[in-house]
């Protein structure tokens, strides 16, 4: 039983890291061969990408903004027909035009219907910068 086990496990870890680094596709990728992407859609593969936390800002229908925080009790749901955002920490504009953290919120939640972009910055921890 314990060989069924760590053979189980190795070969669940051999596997994980051959789909994450994917030497085949990325061979194919050199010698410039059209591939299928095993990700949906360009919202799947940066939300799933997502390992720290990060800035985002994200542009609303209506012409204005919303910015926050993308950390680990952030959600970004990915059906096709479906695609809203929760922002576990959200920010605003001071006088001086700094972005700073509104510490009265629990976050916030992006309908998929007002969205009408996203931008996305690399380090969360300094959004008021």
């Amino acid at each position: 039983m314990g060989i069924v086990l760590c053979t189980s496990i190795i070969t669940g870890t051999v596997i994980g890291i051959l789909l994450k680094w994917n030497p085949l596709r990325r061979l194919l990728k050199k010698l410039k061969v059209q591939i299928i992407s095993p990700i949906p859609s360009a919202w799947d593969f940066e939300f799933s990408e997502l390992n720290q936390g990060k800035k985002v800002t994200v542009a609303l229908s209506d012409g204005t903004f919303i910015r926050g925080a993308y950390y680990s009790k952030s959600m970004a749901f990915s059906d096709d027909g479906y695609r809203d955002i929760y922002l576990e920490e959200t920010w605003q504009l001071d006088e001086q035009d700094r972005w700073v953290k509104v510490d009265a919120t629990d976050g916030v939640w992006i309908s998929p219907n007002v969205i009408k972009w996203i931008s996305f910055m690399e380090d969360a921890n300094d959004v008021g910068e």
